[in-house]
């Protein structure tokens, strides 16, 4: 069986490598993607849309199962959205999707985290990245401007997603202890996915497919069976 694999807001895939053998011991081959302007070039900014026009070269045209963690869930719903008739299944891995007010709703965050603590701390580089850290802002402090954009226009796509509208089989599997998309967002991703069933790894924080990767390859062979 092939999985076709939409990794995170990351830069390399070299952390997938265990959970990738864990699938090929149950016979499971995960064909991960090199998403543009992560793991793959890209010098200007693109949209959803963009990535929907990308997506759609690198999928097969019949209909495939896609798995997608956080930012590579976002895309695969999307996919799926406009695209019903070439998703299989989806398998939904502490997804981004649920909207919360975009980039704009996070930069207040931080902002206010500055204010509590003084103006004074606006003059140190390493305190204003401790803040961002904090507030889960990181990737963007580090991005390079174009991507900056990317993720601004990735946020914002999420309010015009009607995840109500997906009709593909999605399995949704999400660490319990997950504090980027907290696990509230799956519980309501699975409320609105008209066909969906959710499994939690109890220990699993943002990422359970590296830390428990046995774990969720084994919940991957069941949901696809």
């Amino acid at each position: 069986m092939k999985i076709y694999g939409l990794h995170g807001w990351a830069y390399s895939t070299e952390k997938w490598q265990d959970f990738q053998r864990e699938l090929q011991d149950r016979g499971i081959e995960l064909v991960l993607l090199n998403i543009p302007g992560l793991t793959a070039d890209l010098d200007q900014p693109w949209d959803i849309d963009d990535y929907l026009r990308w997506l759609s070269k690198e999928l097969p045209e019949e209909p495939t199962i896609i798995l997608g963690h956080s930012n590579g869930g976002r895309l695969a719903l999307n996919f799926a959205w406009v695209y019903p008739d070439r998703v299989k299944q989806l398998i939904l891995l502490d997804s981004a999707g649920v909207y919360h007010g975009g980039l704009s709703k996070l930069k207040r965050d931080v902002f206010k985290s500055i204010a509590k603590l003084g103006k004074n701390i606006t003059n140190s580089p390493q305190a204003k990245a401790i803040l961002y850290k904090l507030a889960r802002v990181n990737d963007y402090n580090e991005a390079p401007e174009h991507m900056k954009k990317v993720m601004e226009n990735m946020l914002n796509s999420d309010k015009d997603l009607v995840l109500e509208e997906i009709k593909s089989k999605s399995s949704i599997i999400w660490g319990g202890l997950d504090k980027v998309t907290p696990l509230t967002d799956g519980v309501e991703m699975h409320k609105r996915l008209p066909k969906s069933t959710m499994r939690v790894v109890e220990e699993g924080r943002h990422s359970p497919h590296f830390t428990h990767a046995s774990e969720v390859a084994d919940i991957v062979k069941l949901v696809t069976k």
